[in-house]
């Protein structure tokens, strides 16, 4: 089982990954995907601090926003199989879906 590591900016929408973690397993199947969604924290250094010790090694890494500078310092020290930066303007368009159809690989 692939796990998937959600990790929210300060700023990210009320909602999340949601949206995200449905489109996902919409479109794998059965329990292919283990989803953590990490708490939100205010800075880069706190976000650091924090998840430090969340992340699983080889995890899918994918963050919103200004979560991308703690995200990339993870992905390295977690050795991430694959990290994922999200703008903060979300929409739902072919490059996002195509970002989505590559997280299944």
């Amino acid at each position: 089982m692939e796990t998937i590591v959600y990790l929210p900016g300060y700023l990210s929408p009320g909602k999340n990954f949601a949206i995200l973690r449905e489109y996902i397993e919409a479109r794998s199947s059965g329990d292919a995907y283990r989803h953590l969604e990490l708490p939100r924290q205010p800075t880069p250094d706190e976000q650091y601090a924090s998840w430090a010790g969340s992340v699983p090694e080889g995890a899918h890494l994918v963050a919103h926003a200004e979560a991308g500078i703690a995200a990339c310092r993870l992905a390295i020290e977690s050795s991430a199989k694959s990290l994922v930066l999200f703008s903060p303007l979300f929409r739902l368009d072919a490059g996002f879906t195509a970002r989505l159809e590559a997280l299944r690989y």
